[in-house]
């Protein structure tokens, strides 16, 4: 779990640096990025990775998939939500 979790970290903080989209307490990205970034730590599959994120409800997804449906400067597009108060909790536990 602990991997998970400074994966986790790692990943938004990269996503916060690079200027990610924010969205009403969400980042909005690009499930191909994300994927991206899981893959160069190969503990497990960007797959598994995202099915864990959904389980413990660190990105909000549609019903049966790990993206959602955002509408994002007049279209709608698919992407991953990573839900930043999740972010904020564990940056702060994990900072004690």
């Amino acid at each position: 779990m602990l991997v998970y979790t400074r994966e986790f970290l790692l990943i938004c903080d990269h996503l916060k640096q690079a200027k990610t989209t924010e969205k009403k307490g969400y980042l909005i990205v690009e499930k191909a990025i994300v994927e991206a970034l899981m893959n160069q730590n190969a503990y497990d599959t960007a797959a598994n990775k995202l099915k864990i994120w959904k389980a413990l409800h660190w990105i909000d997804t549609d019903e049966d998939r790990v993206t959602r449906r955002v509408h994002i400067a007049g279209s709608y597009i698919t992407a991953v939500k990573i839900d930043l108060a999740v972010y904020r909790v564990l940056k702060d536990l994990s900072e004690l």
